[in-house]
């Protein structure tokens, strides 16, 4: 029975637990990664792993966006439903310049070659 529980355990620790999304971790004084980009509807997990509370706060941003507090070993998500630049800081540390960018919008198509149209049958 112990092997089971200690299975299922490490499992659970593997396993994504806030859902699909963006992994963004809140670390003494920094966002990282610090750029991110996401389609819009995608949502963002701000994970803090300091030992500080601290905020995901947009300062810069298409509609207002804004953890609250996460305290120290907690997770909160927040979801872009519009296409832009969102420039989120820590309301504790903006004196340390504690900020991201999160970019907002469908993926670049890739390049690709370049195709010539199909020449039309000339009736005559």
């Amino acid at each position: 029975m112990i092997p089971v529980v200690a299975l299922l355990g490490a499992l659970f620790m593997v396993l994504p637990q806030h859902g699909p999304g963006h992994r963004v971790i809140m670390r003494d004084f920094r966002f990282a990664p610090f750029d991110v980009m996401v389609d819009r509807g995608d949502a963002v997990s701000f994970r803090n792993d300091s030992s500080h509370t601290h905020t995901a706060t947009c300062v810069q941003c298409p509609v207002s966006l804004d953890t609250g507090d996460v305290q120290p070993g907690q997770v909160k998500s927040l979801t872009f439903p519009k296409n832009g630049t969102y420039i989120f800081v820590s309301s504790y540390d903006q004196d340390r310049q504690m900020a991201i960018r999160v970019r907002v919008g469908p993926a670049a198509p890739s390049p690709g070659p370049s195709a010539s149209p199909s020449p039309s049958p000339v009736a005559t």
